[in-house]
């Protein structure tokens, strides 16, 4: 896949020129960039955090973290059709044995805010009960669903991504079978909200991270 078309509109949106960046020598390196993406993020600025990210992928458009990442800051906003192109392009893109990785590492931005996590997530899950749902958006539900201790449901999902959209089907594919597989990672710490049918219409809402 191509992403000559990621640098157009995503930037252009935000007043941002690739190749006038690009050719810019004298701008800042892409970890001054990610220092003030994670303070806006913590800060729950997640709209200054993706233009700081988007500014990092334009010094550093191999690191495929901040693609996941910045399909993050989307998702955040609430624009899932952003999330879900984001997190198509760095999922075909990088290894399925590293996608587990990644969501570590997206998880890992919220920090000990796991209530903004769980509430970010349940939005996307209640998007996904309208009828206008995209496979992408499903596609992003699953993702967060890898570790899930409910993998029935988690995979039924990334199933139904593949079903909405023939073109990430691939993909979909294989994290259904990444989802199928054990996870060492503790139970109580993977966030769980899919019904066994793996039916939006009838998710149950997020549960409140431990306190």
């Amino acid at each position: 896949m191509s992403d000559a078309g990621f640098h157009v509109d995503p930037y252009a949106a935000h007043g941002l020129d690739s190749t006038r960046v690009n050719a810019n020598s004298t701008s800042a390196p892409a970890e001054q960039f990610l220092i003030q993406a994670n303070t806006e993020f913590a800060a729950g600025q997640y709209r200054e955090a993706m233009r700081a990210v988007m500014h990092a992928v334009l010094e550093d458009p191999q690191d495929l973290s901040l693609r996941f990442w910045l399909s993050q800051c989307n998702l955040a906003e609430g624009d899932y059709g952003s999330a879900a192109k984001e997190l198509r392009f760095a999922m075909e893109h990088q290894p399925a044995e590293q996608w587990r990785s990644a969501l570590e590492n997206v998880r890992s931005h919220y920090g000990a805010d796991r209530e903004s996590y769980f509430r970010h997530l349940n939005d996307l899950a209640n998007a996904c009960r309208e009828e206008s749902a995209q496979g992408g958006m499903y596609l992003l539900l699953a993702f967060h669903q890898l570790d899930s201790n409910n993998s029935g449901a988690a995979a039924a999902i990334a199933a139904k991504a593949g079903e909405l959209d023939a073109e990430i089907q691939p993909i979909a594919d294989r994290l259904v079978e990444l989802i199928r597989q054990p996870t060492s990672q503790p139970q109580q710490e993977r966030p769980t909200f899919l019904p066994a049918n793996g039916d939006p219409e009838e998710m149950e809402l997020l549960p409140q991270p431990a306190r």
